[in-house]
């Protein structure tokens, strides 16, 4: 017996600078180089197939299925948000989804 695949499609979150919560804070306080105060964050969720494993939190890491689906979202984003600047692109692994964070800010 083989286990079904199913259809996989990433899932888009946003979240304004003013909502973030008291974790990611304290996460951009480690991150000393880059500046993410006031940057909003756009979150691309792509799970992993059952038989997909991500070997690290590196991107270069992840499944290469994944990496294409995560650049067309990265592309569709700049494409819909002309008005915004892209500060940073982080990236993480967890409960078997690849997680990548674009954090942008408005063009002044």
């Amino acid at each position: 017996m083989t286990s079904c695949e199913l259809p996989r499609q990433a899932t888009l979150a946003d979240t304004p600078h003013t909502m973030i919560d008291k974790d990611v804070k304290a996460q951009r306080e480690q991150i000393f180089t880059l500046d993410l105060s006031g940057c909003n964050v756009t979150y691309i969720n792509v799970p992993l197939q059952e038989h997909e494993k991500a070997s690290g939190q590196r991107f270069e890491q992840w499944p290469d299925a994944v990496r294409r689906i995560m650049e067309s979202e990265v592309s569709r984003f700049v494409e819909r948000n002309a008005g915004a600047t892209v500060k940073a692109v982080t990236t993480g692994v967890q409960d078997r989804q690849c997680v990548l964070a674009i954090h942008w800010r408005p063009k002044s």
